[in-house]
């Protein structure tokens, strides 16, 4: 089946697995993940996603805190991001970026495919995934993300309506 088809739910399971993966690892989620499919572009949107040391440090010293850790995040987490939406999609990642805007409290994150999102394939059905087992495969054991099975679901599902 093509993205196209199950783009919100798409969509929404990744603002899900963003919101339980930055909640999990820092401490806290962020209050609100907009997940938009544009074209080449993947958008994720986190609004007010300060971790806890946010809350804690004054403005001044504030800023300072939350481009390092967020950079450090970039650095280890997007890539293995980038991989697992290549596991479940036939899609190439060719860049992720991100800027923070800090007075919304917002962070925004790109990927750029090699094609239109909406045109992948989707390998792996992504609905059936269990998100805590999800996390600790994309994050902690990237050498275990999820494989697709042999068969072509969409030969499956037109089966399934003989």
């Amino acid at each position: 089946m093509l993205l196209k088809e199950v783009r919100e739910d798409f969509e929404k399971f990744l603002s899900q697995l963003i919101t339980k993966g930055r909640k999990y690892y820092l401490g806290r989620g962020p209050r609100k993940v907009v997940v938009l499919i544009r074209r080449n572009y993947l958008i994720i949107e986190l609004q007010d996603f300060l971790t806890l040391t946010g809350w804690v440090l004054l403005d001044t010293e504030l800023w300072g805190v939350v481009e390092h850790l967020e950079e450090a995040v970039a650095n280890k987490y997007y890539n293995l991001f980038s991989k697992f939406l290549e596991a479940i999609l036939d899609i190439k990642v060719l860049s992720h970026c991100y800027t923070l805007i800090s007075e919304t409290k917002t962070k925004s994150v790109f990927f750029v495919a090699d094609r239109p999102w909406e045109q992948a394939e989707v390998k792996i059905p992504f609905q059936s995934l269990d998100l805590n087992t999800l996390l600790e495969r994309v994050f902690f054991n990237p050498k275990v993300l999820p494989e697709a099975d042999k068969t072509n679901h969409r030969e499956q599902v037109n089966s399934e309506k003989i």
